[in-house]
């Protein structure tokens, strides 16, 4: 778990990734984030094929070395430029954030941590960046009577449930994603506060040690 020092006070800042698949070598293809008001999204054009299923689920594809979304071109930037930018963007928002994403651990976290890793990029991603909130198990711990009658904890069930959306036709975008998120998480249903997600954080170094050799970061 993360100790906060009384000195401080990190922001959480919900994000989302996007890849050409669910595997080591599959790179990343869009960086999403929200925190209030701000948001951020940028698309990164990949060197790599998609994974069949990660286009079926997100309608990105490679058209002629471009990337497309349901076959329309979006503009791209390189990984260094949007990796430099994202950091921007979380250096506005506080001195230090927590990265909070639903099933972080098992996707999110190690792909962004690989990613800045290398980019060569760690110390100024770790200036900022202070640890990560795996939403899934927070919730799964909060909503432990739910977890026993239905099981599921889907970012998607959770929205249906809680928020009355129907958001299966633009899941895996990951800017709706990280909008839906948030909405979850401040849900007065579910009723979460600021202590109990915090006291979910785990700091960089923490899930490097825990999950290095699983994730090859």
């Amino acid at each position: 778990m993360y100790s906060l020092s009384i000195h401080e006070d990190p922001k959480i800042v919900f994000f989302d990734l996007e890849g050409t698949g669910l595997l080591q070598k599959d790179q990343i293809v869009q960086i999403a984030a929200k925190y209030e008001n701000k948001s951020f999204s940028v698309y990164i054009l990949p060197t790599c094929n998609f994974q069949p299923d990660a286009s079926a689920m997100t309608g990105l594809t490679l058209i002629n070395n471009k990337l497309c979304l349901k076959s329309v071109p979006v503009p791209t930037k390189s990984a260094a430029d949007a990796m430099t930018e994202f950091i921007r963007f979380l250096k506005d928002v506080g001195s230090k954030v927590m990265l909070a994403a639903h099933s972080g651990s098992k996707y999110d976290f190690p792909k962004i941590l690989r990613l800045v890793k290398n980019l060569g990029m760690m110390n100024e991603f770790s200036s900022v960046v202070s640890g990560f909130i795996d939403t899934f198990t927070l919730l799964r711990n909060k909503l432990r009577s739910r977890f026993l009658q239905y099981g599921s904890f889907s970012q998607v069930n959770l929205a249906k449930d809680y928020l009355g959306l129907h958001c299966t036709s633009d899941a895996h975008n990951a800017l709706v994603d990280v909008e839906v998120l948030e909405r979850i998480i401040n849900c007065s249903t579910i009723n979460l506060k600021r202590e109990e997600i915090l006291k979910s954080a785990v700091s960089i170094q923490k899930f490097q040690c825990t999950y290095y050799g699983e994730y090859t970061i």
